[in-house]
């Protein structure tokens, strides 16, 4: 069996368990998360959606009226591997006393520090079924731009071809017992970026779904087709184990018209003339419909300070 290699991304599962609510820790959300390897401690960084590490704070993108009532003393994390149809081939559970969620200002990311010891737990259980996993690293300052005017970055950034390394989450739950057993399945979209404004819009070749937010953003190498990436979410093989340029992480999704899905919608805010007076953010929704926004990793660095 051929190793299928994967670069930074993993699911994340936050659990509950609040006395007046339940007995047992219960599944709150999934999503994906992506990890970054930033420094020369024991110390890996994980960024995920601030929603899904506390969905708590976010009662606008969930119907739970329970939500209220729960903090962080309520909420654990499970961080898993998982194979091509969704199922965990490695986790670990996130020790409570150093899972501290740190939410960026502005931005709907978080982090959350994991023990280098711990991601070579996940790595060698990843192993023994053929899957390779490894942290990515935040595309260097430099490289962002050849000055620091504001055109130059948009001129750099407009049209750049990507990879989009996640999850799409697969809804289910246990007729017997009411368990959430949903599963999420691992995905690696392409796209390329269509609009850097104050926020950073992409297109991509499959509308990204419920599960893809926390996923990386990684620059697509040249030479590297559509042929070549597939849904699977592996970039590489065995002999491709380079770290990639992570330029950010998704964020979410401009809705489309009629789209009922709430968790992964973001809002446009006013930029550089996409927006005019007469039509506004309106016109703005109809030209990003369904494009993926990431936050790129400048602010991602801002969130690591």
């Amino acid at each position: 069996m051929a190793l299928s290699f994967r670069h930074g991304v993993l699911s994340l599962t936050s659990w509950f368990h609040h006395p007046s609510i339940n007995r047992n820790y219960e599944v709150l959300c999934r999503g994906s998360v992506t990890c970054l390897d930033e420094s020369t401690t024991d110390t890996l960084s994980l960024i995920a959606s601030h929603h899904v590490c506390s969905p708590f704070r976010f009662p606008q993108h969930y119907d739970q009226p329970f939500l209220s009532s729960l903090s962080e003393e309520h909420v654990r994390f499970s961080i898993e591997v998982r194979d091509m149809n969704g199922n965990i081939l490695s986790q670990i559970r996130l020790d409570p006393t150093r899972a501290t969620v740190f939410g960026h200002k502005i931005r709907d990311i978080a982090s959350l520090p994991l023990h280098r010891l711990e991601f070579d737990t996940l790595r060698k259980g990843a192993a023994s079924s053929n899957v390779s996993i490894k942290p990515v690293k935040l595309v260097s300052s430099s490289s962002l731009s050849s000055s620091s005017s504001s055109s130059s970055k948009q001129a750099v950034y407009e049209g750049l071809e990507l990879d989009f390394i996640g999850h799409f989450l697969s809804p289910s739950i246990d007729p017997n017992t009411g368990e959430d057993i949903s599963l999420l399945i691992p995905k690696n979209i392409p796209g390329l970026v269509k609009l850097r404004t104050r926020q950073t819009f992409a297109a991509t070749n499959e509308i990204l779904e419920m599960g893809f937010c926390g996923g990386a953003v990684l620059k697509r190498r040249q030479g590297k087709n559509d042929s070549t990436s597939s849904n699977s979410g592996s970039v590489g093989s065995e002999k491709d184990e380079s770290t990639l340029e992570c330029v950010g992480v998704v964020e979410g999704i401009v809705p489309i018209a009629n789209n009922t899905t709430r968790k992964s919608e973001v809002n446009i805010t006013d930029n550089r003339g996409i927006i005019n007076p007469t039509n506004g953010i309106d016109q703005a929704k109809k030209l990003l419909a369904g494009c993926a926004v990431f936050v790129e990793a400048n602010e991602i660095r801002e969130l690591l300070r």
